[in-house]
């Protein structure tokens, strides 16, 4: 699913939404379910993103487009490096598309989220908008040439996978 849509969409970032077309979470507590969709919505409205999920962490890079993040300016420690990678690739206008995902909790271990994790996310979303010079919109997506390689069985050269 993730290939056929990064080919078909011609998209550099395809990130797996649990909130696209509905919610789409099994077995988790109703106040996990408020905090992410709470933090999804705050996201959005302070940084201009408009994705369901900018929080989650099942996404698939076009290898160009992962090899044009600046990882040396990611700061995150906590899970907001996830919005933080999405936010990089949608402030230079590179394509982002979300596909629905069906979410189960895990059965084993426990969450590592915790009061400093949520402090941090809180934070950076802030400075996310400052360093896109407080626009709320990515900038004019760049023409590429470079061809695409179709999705095959296996993940082509051009493609990461990461959850």
């Amino acid at each position: 699913m993730f290939l056929e849509a990064a080919s078909k969409e011609d998209a550099d970032l395809v990130l797996g939404s649990r909130y696209c077309n509905g919610i789409r979470v099994i077995n988790w507590p109703l106040g996990r379910l408020m905090l992410s969709k709470g933090a999804a919505k705050y996201v959005q409205i302070v940084t201009g993103m408009t994705f369901t999920d900018p929080t989650g962490g099942y996404k698939c890079f076009r290898r160009d487009a992962l090899e044009a993040i600046d990882l040396d300016q990611i700061r995150s420690n906590g899970y907001s490096f996830q919005i933080e990678m999405t936010h990089q690739l949608w402030r230079q206008g590179r394509k982002i598309v979300e596909v629905p995902i069906i979410f189960t909790d895990r059965f084993q271990g426990n969450s590592k989220m915790s009061g400093h994790i949520v402090r941090e996310a809180l934070w950076m979303v802030w400075r996310l908008l400052i360093q896109n010079k407080f626009r709320r919109r990515p900038v004019k997506r760049p023409t590429n040439s470079s061809p695409r390689v179709t999705p095959s069985s296996c993940i082509p050269d051009d493609m990461v996978i990461v959850y």
